[in-house]
């Protein structure tokens, strides 16, 4: 499991790959574990972890 976490803000998120033979990542905010979560490909999560780099 991945954790980021922007100090300043206090914003977090978890993400983990789901067993071997998934193609799901899920995501989540790590304040909330029970709320809702967010499961996108293997290929859409490398497509946004990509932009998010290019951008900061």
């Amino acid at each position: 499991m991945a954790t980021t976490r922007e100090a300043d803000e206090c914003r977090c998120s978890s993400s983990r790959t789901a067993p071997i033979a998934s193609a799901t990542i899920h995501v989540r905010d790590s304040k909330r574990p029970h709320g809702p979560r967010l499961a996108v490909t293997r290929t859409a999560w490398t497509g946004f972890v990509g932009a998010a780099a290019r951008m900061s």
